[in-house]
């Protein structure tokens, strides 16, 4: 037992010696693959179509929303046209930084896939949110 703790610091004190541990555990394995991940069970291409629909979809509603954002707020809501277009600029501004917020998000938090579910739910509440102040002032 002491032979083998004597013959392994002597080892690692020749490896120290050489230049460090990494390029010797390197040469040991030759027939591994180093620095290599792990075949991935999903996503990719399988999952390329969910993610490119729910994002074409969000672009379709918020460029909408923001469209017609300005003459509702303007007609409906008696709102000058200057404070409209601000309101409306503010609207837009987040809408276009909501992805640097998500991918800060997805790569420090959440992971991909939550981080597009949340922002997908939170995009449809503010816009079922909307519909419904439009219907209200309808009738």
């Amino acid at each position: 037992m002491e032979k083998e703790t004597e013959n392994n610091e002597q080892e690692t004190a020749s490896l120290e010696e050489e230049g460090g541990l990494v390029p010797a555990l390197a040469t040991e394995m030759p027939n591994e693959k180093v620095g290599r991940s792990s075949p991935k069970n999903g996503g990719g291409w399988v999952t390329a179509p969910f993610i490119l629909d729910s994002s074409l979809a969000s672009t379709v509603a918020s460029s909408g929303v923001t469209i017609n954002l300005l003459q509702f707020l303007v007609r409906r809501f008696n709102i000058s046209n200057i404070r409209a277009s601000q309101i409306t600029n503010i609207i837009n501004s987040v809408m276009c930084l909501s992805p640097v917020a998500g991918a800060v998000l997805c790569d420090s938090y959440l992971g991909c896939f939550l981080t597009i579910s949340v922002f997908t739910f939170i995009s449809f509440l503010a816009i079922a949110v909307l519909k419904c102040t439009a219907i209200a002032y309808l009738y």
